[in-house]
């Protein structure tokens, strides 16, 4: 009786050694899926795509969604310089958010300060907020200081901001990337007072709709107060 026992053991462990061979031999076989890279490039600037169908390429991201950027602000009441380029299909906006609070569970930023610009034909509006996104934007002035021209809607736009938040001061250069003259420093487009510092966090993004972005960088800002 042992023996049968003994034999029936043998032909059992055998018979496993045998799947578990088939089974590494199939999985030795089978195409790799490697993960997905969370974190894409745009000028040298890493971002991840929180939500929505956005397409990156290695020179621009297009379509419709939101992504933060992975550089963090180096504190609360740093100085920092934004720049960005981009262009808007008719009906389009891009939300840029600064010194804000990256919510991944909830695909969203909160808090902070963004700049809104909106494309209506050929005509480009834009708002700035404050706070959370349920709070309403303000409008902001299209007639820039000393002459300076405000870039139509359906131009690829150059805006650089500079967030001095240590005491809530906040500069605009707005123009037409097609014209190929920097900007001048020490003659922003706008000039925002917000008045104290803004209690957000150390994230920056963009949410984009029907839209492309060709540059996003952050830097030391350019202007000296």
């Amino acid at each position: 009786m042992n023996q049968v026992l003994t034999k029936v053991s043998v032909q059992l462990a055998a018979a496993m050694w045998a799947a578990l061979a088939a089974g590494a031999l199939i999985s030795s076989c089978a195409p790799r899926v490697e993960p997905l890279a969370s974190d894409a490039e745009i000028t040298g600037t890493k971002y991840k795509i929180l939500d929505g169908a956005l397409a990156p390429s290695t020179h621009d991201i297009s379509g419709s969604g939101i992504l933060a950027f992975s550089d963090l602000i180096p504190g609360v009441k740093s100085d920092r310089h934004f720049a960005t380029e981009f262009q808007l299909e008719d009906g389009g906006s891009i939300e840029i958010f600064l010194f804000s609070q990256v919510l991944e569970s909830e695909k969203s930023f909160a808090r902070g300060y963004s700049v809104i610009l909106n494309r209506v034909g050929e005509s480009l509006l834009w708002r700035r907020r404050i706070g959370t996104q349920e709070q309403l934007a303000e409008e902001l002035p299209t007639e820039g200081q000393n002459g300076i021209k405000f870039p139509q809607g359906g131009a690829k736009i150059r805006l650089g901001i500079d967030v001095h938040n240590d005491h809530g001061h906040i500069l605009f250069w707005i123009s037409d990337a097609s014209d190929n003259r920097d900007a001048d420093p020490e003659q922003p487009f706008y000039e925002d007072k917000v008045g104290s510092t803004i209690e957000g966090g150390l994230s920056w993004g963009v949410q984009l709709v029907t839209g492309t972005l060709t540059k996003a960088t952050t830097s030391n800002a350019i202007f000296k107060d």
